[in-house]
């Protein structure tokens, strides 16, 4: 359904924004 594949594709979204996130962090020294 439309609304099950939107979920799926925000949820992807959010995990790959959470990974991007999480290497910018790791890119800078430990504060």
């Amino acid at each position: 359904s439309a609304e099950f594949d939107s979920g799926d594709s925000a949820s992807e979204q959010a995990k790959a924004l959470r990974e991007a996130v999480k290497r910018a962090l790791s890119s800078y020294p430990p504060g």
